[in-house]
């Protein structure tokens, strides 16, 4: 059974004139598991939860979806909107950086598994902060298929900061307000989603509004400002079910 669309409260002026949904990726190995792939991919129920949304997405006609260019948020981006063209990976949708499952495999490998995406404002080829995390001992010396497997088991050597955090949110409302388009999908990850939910927070509106997204679940951006006063409402259609892991 697929999950409704709660309305999300904003005053962020960068949405004024746009509607915007976000979405959690579906399950991915990572969330219910300790033994995971690099770059985690979904597992089989993951791909059953995007199948169970789509009566929702196709709905939703994005002019432009901006996804993390990362396996679980790639696989739940085309898989919740088959057949569509305009796919931009933003490197800055990412999981908040403090666990090996939050490393991202080479563009070069996922411009090959995902060619409808436009990786072309994502650099460098290797994940930027894979210089905060320490593999173990001699993986440099293994073989690029090898070396990806041992790093699930590396070191995060600097956690992300709240403030990097908050700034990486705050730059994605500049490359929202900065697009041309105005229906626009985030996918992302639970953390950075809460982070990004938390720098719309309208007083006065439930708490429930700006928790943690379940896996595959998506919510709408609605502006409230002086010329705008939208109710807070729930898409009635479907009921509510995912899991809950972080990532």
């Amino acid at each position: 059974m697929s999950r409704g669309v709660l309305d999300v409260l904003t005053k962020r002026k960068e949405l004024r004139d746009k509607e915007v949904h976000i979405i959690r990726h579906a399950q991915g190995e990572h969330n219910v598991s300790p033994e995971f792939s690099y770059d985690p991919p979904l597992t089989p129920e993951g791909h059953e939860q995007v199948k169970r949304q789509l009566q929702i997405s196709c709905d939703i006609k994005p002019d432009v979806i901006l996804v993390s260019p990362m396996r679980r948020t790639l696989q739940t981006a085309v898989g919740l909107f088959p057949g569509y063209k305009n796919f931009v990976a933003v490197e800055h949708l990412r999981e908040v950086v403090s666990e090996t499952c939050n490393i991202r495999l080479p563009l070069s490998t996922l411009a090959k598994q995902f060619p409808q995406v436009d990786f072309s404002g994502v650099h460098p080829d290797q994940d930027p902060y894979l210089d905060r995390f320490q593999g173990p001992e001699g993986y440099e010396k293994l073989p690029e298929d090898k070396r990806w497997e041992q790093m699930v088991h590396a070191t995060c050597l600097k956690e992300e900061t709240e403030d990097e955090q908050r700034g990486r949110a705050n730059s994605i409302l500049a490359v929202i307000a900065s697009r041309s388009e105005k229906n626009i999908v985030l996918v992302s990850h639970c953390e950075f989603l809460n982070v990004f939910l938390h720098i719309q927070k309208t007083k006065g509106t439930p708490y429930r509004m700006y928790n943690f997204l379940e896996n595959c679940e998506i919510r709408k951006l609605s502006y409230r400002g002086p010329d705008k006063s939208p109710s807070p409402r729930k898409n009635q259609r479907g009921g509510g079910e995912g899991a809950a892991a972080a990532g």
